[in-house]
């Protein structure tokens, strides 16, 4: 609970309150949720569901994909022709200020067909207009892509910028757990079929 000063109206006392009530709520909801019939009964996809795309051991990467961007410069290239005089670092410069501006080129002129490409898979949900509610999601800031690549991906194979797999987003909410449900199995029906932009589950 964040720290809020004391003052005569005691606001704080009412602010904690009110988010233990919030997060009590929360709590007996996901509780209900796992020990409804619903979930037992669809409690084996969910677990293969997450092992398929979460327990592979590999990471998912732009270039380990058919059409992915491909770095232009391997690392030896790189080391045999750059000025041994210099203290420039042509690894972080063309990973993070060149393959990530390429990456970022490509979302951006792809996000739109992917932003109609998911709506149209989840617009076939049968409960799609009382059940499912799709928001188009912004592209990633680049700054924040930097972030990510220099915090969380500074230990993996170069190009580091190529882990980035979640410039292009959206969100999809449904109203109860059988939607979802409903939800997460027409997406991998719609992409196993290629139907879409959309071609591969990578976690």
């Amino acid at each position: 609970v964040p720290y809020i000063a004391e003052n005569e109206y005691g606001f704080d006392k009412m602010y904690e309150k009110a988010l233990i009530a919030s997060a009590d709520s929360a709590q007996k909801d996901i509780t209900a949720i796992f020990e409804s019939d619903d979930y037992k009964t669809h409690e084996a996809f969910i677990k293969n569901y997450g092992k398929t795309y979460h327990e592979s051991g590999v990471r998912p990467r732009q270039d380990s994909v058919e059409h992915g961007i491909r770095a232009k410069f391997s690392k030896a290239f790189l080391v045999q022709n750059m000025s041994k005089q210099t203290s420039f670092n042509p690894f972080r410069f063309y990973d993070i200020e060149v393959y990530l501006d390429e990456l970022m080129l490509q979302c951006s002129m792809i996000d739109d067909q992917f932003q109609s490409d998911a709506e149209q898979i989840f617009s076939a949900h049968p409960n799609y207009s009382q059940s499912v509610t799709f928001r188009r999601g912004p592209l990633k800031l680049v700054q924040r892509c930097k972030m990510k690549v220099e915090t969380e991906y500074f230990a993996e194979e170069y190009p580091t910028s190529a882990c980035l797999v979640d410039i292009v987003r959206c969100t999809v909410v449904f109203s109860d757990f059988l939607a979802m449900i409903d939800g997460i199995k027409l997406f991998e029906q719609q992409v196993k079929m290629q139907s879409t932009c959309i071609k591969e589950i990578v976690r």
